[in-house]
């Protein structure tokens, strides 16, 4: 082995400690950690088809989405991730028109389906993550429960790496939307033109 001088050592000694120091800090601090959720634009497509697909979405009132470490984090912009996300489930036989409902106003506009975000939460387990999402689907007075999970390894901690996890965990609950749409589009054809 190589002789290594004492300066070196101690170098090496206090390089490993900060490190180590960034890290507790890093999965220990004490404020909210915000994760900022974005819509992808190229997963957003404009569709031209003639049957319109109306969602009414019930707003969400997400104050946590899970902890990492001790600090409780806080999704911005996950109802604009979803809006995105639905709209670009339309196709050549029908487009996606998504309405916010809210039960403060008289007389919503007919839907095909209702949405509710039940669930949206992050958790980690030693050196893994898990992002779920839970979506409540209301159609012709049945409730579907629709949940997504994407599970991977916790290679930072970062925000955005918990961003990721939720996104992709969305994406997979909203796969198992497609057939729900498939038969509203099918059932409103069906039905004839009102004037």
């Amino acid at each position: 082995m190589a002789n290594v001088e004492p300066h070196q050592a101690r170098i090496a000694v206090h390089c490993a400690a900060g490190f180590a120091l960034a890290l507790v800090l890093v999965g220990c601090g004490s404020g909210p950690m915000t994760m900022y959720l974005r819509p992808n634009e190229t997963v957003h497509t404009r569709h031209t088809a003639a049957q319109e697909i109306r969602i009414g979405l019930i707003p969400t009132a997400t104050e946590t989405a899970g902890v990492l470490g001790s600090r409780a984090l806080k999704p911005q912009g996950l109802d604009t991730l979803l809006v995105t996300r639905l709209e670009s489930l339309s196709n050549h036989q029908y487009r996606v028109v998504v309405l916010r409902q809210d039960a403060t106003l008289p007389n919503p506009q007919p839907t095909a389906l209702t949405i509710s975000l039940a669930k949206a939460y992050v958790q980690q387990v030693h050196d893994s993550k898990s992002g779920v999402v839970v979506l409540n689907v209301e159609q012709a007075g049945r409730v579907s429960h629709l949940r997504g999970q994407s599970t991977g390894l916790n290679w930072w901690g970062s925000s955005e790496e918990m961003a990721g996890a939720l996104t992709d965990a969305l994406d997979r609950a909203l796969k198992q939307l497609r057939p729900l749409l498939d038969a509203a589009a099918t059932a409103e054809s069906a039905q004839p033109a009102q004037h």
